[in-house]
């Protein structure tokens, strides 16, 4: 999984992988959702194309993107689908880290 690692290292992304899961992140103030969500296209944009030359399948159906912070600034945020490849992705209130 080198290609999508240094590509998250490239874009101020950090990666987490637990097995067949994979978890990017990354820190942003209010002010910088719009350039981390664009940043988090392109990992992923990336990820597939890395995933397609290994004869493997991204499946966006499986992502999920959850917004974590303080409720009154999780408030001013409205970005509640993200464009991802070839769907959209809901944003959700919760969960599950798979890693041990």
């Amino acid at each position: 999984m080198l290609g999508p690692l240094l590509y998250t290292l490239r874009s101020n992304l950090h990666l987490h992988s637990h097995a067949a899961d994979c978890q990017v992140y990354t820190s942003v103030a209010v002010g910088d959702v719009t350039s981390a969500v664009q940043s988090l296209a392109a990992c992923v944009t990336d990820i597939d194309i890395w995933t397609s030359a290994s004869r493997l399948r991204f499946n966006p159906s499986k992502m999920e993107i959850v917004w974590l912070g303080a409720g009154h600034i999780l408030q001013q945020e409205d970005i509640n689908v993200i464009p991802v490849l070839y769907s959209a992705v809901k944003v959700v209130q919760s969960a599950r880290d798979l890693g041990a």
